[in-house]
């Protein structure tokens, strides 16, 4: 009995210093990174020494890029021993934003975001998830909640596919230029949610550099959405043309059709004429075959609800149709 529990205790101390040693090593290993990089910065690097967990702690950190500087209080960045290659990182819920020498604090409660890699796949992101919310700037929210998550469905030498689900809540658009984000001239409070699928150029993190993947193109089968008293079902695919706008189809389901017309006017994304168009042919819409694809794209458009009218927007050649009626130029593509 005694043999046993010496034997216990002695693999149990090993583990203990194991333990230690790792988060010394982690330690040093990070504090030598941000000294050699003139974009981060942090006030102390320290083992975290929290039980079930192998991780750090750091104080103040800072990163920065040109026009913009983003500061928490603390960060902890930590794995369990029992899946070592999903790592989760916990800020404080306070900090500040630096834009252009313009200092705003900000708060953001409940965040953890977590990464996973995959060894089969050159350390590749296979999992990424965000939770946090509500998002104050300057005091002022701009967004109740957000939630996402990305999983790696596949990788060719064209690219990687990721599956998404994305749960937006609250998010106050014309208040986005408090991030020096052009405002989203919004006629209500946005939300979103739904599943969708995202090519890029390359797979998250890898062996590929520090540049960020490339987006080429988005799908989904049902995206909903909530704009002030408006609502609305999305299902499309669209990816990036040669000139760097829009390529592709949707489709809109919604019970306000002419309130959707509006607030894409409003925002900007059809211009008054063809706002005075999409107006006329409200009526008609629902009579409107859905445009055939240019190339396939696998997805199934079904008839709008009786209370419902489908708006169908085609892109192509630099150009936005409803139906096919063009309409204006197509939007850049966010890639």
């Amino acid at each position: 009995m005694r043999r046993l529990l010496g034997s216990v205790l002695l693999i149990a101390a090993a583990i203990v210093g194991l333990w230690i040693v790792a988060e010394n090593w982690a330690a040093g290993r990070l504090r030598d990174l941000i000294a050699d990089r003139p974009d981060m910065q942090a006030a102390a690097v320290q083992p975290l020494r929290a039980p079930s967990r192998i991780g750090l702690r750091l104080d103040r950190p800072e990163i920065r890029q040109p026009g913009m500087a983003l500061s928490a209080d603390w960060l902890e960045l930590w794995l369990s021993p029992l899946s070592p290659l999903t790592a989760v990182a916990v800020p404080a819920g306070d900090g500040w934003l630096d834009l252009s020498g313009q200092r705003l604090p900000y708060t953001l409660a409940d965040t953890r975001a977590q990464v996973a890699l995959s060894p089969l796949n050159r350390m590749a992101v296979s999992h990424l998830a965000l939770n946090g919310g509500p998002l104050n700037i300057d005091g002022q929210v701009l967004l109740n909640r957000l939630q996402a998550q990305a999983d790696l469905d596949g990788i060719s030498p064209e690219g990687a596919a990721y599956d998404l689900r994305l749960m937006l809540d609250g998010l106050q658009g014309y208040r986005l230029a408090l991030l020096g984000l052009a405002p989203l001239a919004l006629p209500g409070v946005l939300s979103v949610e739904g599943d969708g699928r995202l090519w890029l150029d390359r797979a998250l993190g890898g062996q590929e550099g520090d540049e960020m993947p490339r987006v080429l193109g988005f799908a989904t089968t049902g995206i909903e959405i909530r704009l002030g008293d408006l609502s609305a079902r999305l299902i499309g695919r669209v990816r990036q043309g040669g000139d760097g706008r829009a390529e592709g189809r949707v489709a809109l389901y919604t019970p306000d059709a002419e309130g959707f017309i509006q607030a894409a006017a409003t925002s900007g994304l059809i211009p008054e004429d063809g706002q005075m168009l999409a107006r006329a042919m409200l009526k008609q819409m629902n009579r409107m075959p859905m445009p055939a694809a240019l190339t396939p794209d696998g997805l199934d458009f079904p008839d709008p609800a009786a209370t419902e009218t489908r708006i169908p927007l085609v892109f192509r050649d630099g150009q936005m149709f409803l139906g096919v009626m063009p309409v204006g130029p197509a939007p850049r593509f966010p890639g």
